[in-house]
């Protein structure tokens, strides 16, 4: 919960740190204050174990360890920044260069939308919600303009396992998961895309619905709903 002076509280599990109180009980009734270095919250969002947080100052939180093990798995040798094991609020490394307006969290990945209109991701990319070709993303990386027709982007919502983003002429583009149809188009197939490495960091083959796209029927949608 995030109140009007921008405190974060916090309750439920806490089994993975997801709460952001590292000393507390493993579940947790009363909501509790999470500590944010005295920064004023503006923004909050909780994936399946972990949850990010974005500042008045525009930087980005993380906390929950839930994608700790989807990381080491996917990045065999390297070690992963500290906010994924964290279960307390830690600060995001790689968007030192951007303010945050706003934070998102799927089930496995979190996003963040900046002043300048960029959209950043990072976790996993079992289903192509990251755009991007890697399995597992473990520094944010952006999602570069030209996916988004070269448009800002002025609002983005997150489901479970895929992305919607709103550009500034009203467009609105879908990725990721799309076994359900949830992406309001069409696709070429979903069964045909697999990890062709679920044990490495390595490039795997773009899913057709890994790319930003376009369905014309939802522009200038003014409020949007993403659940699985």
């Amino acid at each position: 919960m995030l109140t009007e002076n921008g405190q974060v509280l916090s309750c439920g599990s806490n089994s993975f740190g997801q709460l952001g109180v590292p000393h507390g009980p493993r579940r947790c009734v009363v909501p509790q204050a999470i500590e944010l270095h005295k920064e004023k919250v503006v923004c909050i969002a909780a994936g399946l174990r972990h949850a990010v947080a974005a500042t008045a100052s525009g930087i980005v939180f993380q906390w929950g360890t839930g994608l700790a093990s989807c990381g080491r798995r996917l990045c065999p040798g390297q070690t992963l920044p500290l906010f994924f094991t964290a279960k307390e609020p830690s600060r995001v490394t790689g968007l030192e260069n951007s303010k945050a307006m706003c934070v998102l969290a799927g089930s496995d990945h979190s996003a963040s939308l900046t002043d300048a209109g960029e959209v950043y991701v990072w976790g996993s990319n079992k289903h192509g919600q990251l755009a991007n070709e890697a399995a597992f993303l473990p520094v944010p990386q952006k999602i570069e303009a030209h996916c988004f027709q070269n448009e800002k982007v002025t609002a983005i919502w997150s489901g479970w396992t895929h992305l919607v983003a709103q550009t500034e002429t009203g467009k609105m583009f879908t990725w990721g998961r799309a076994d359900y149809g949830q992406l309001g188009r069409k696709l070429e197939t979903y069964e045909g895309w697999k990890l062709e490495k679920q044990d490495s960091f390595l490039p795997c083959s773009r899913p057709p619905n890994s790319m930003p796209s376009s369905p014309h029927c939802l522009t200038g949608a003014t409020e949007v709903g993403s659940d699985f």
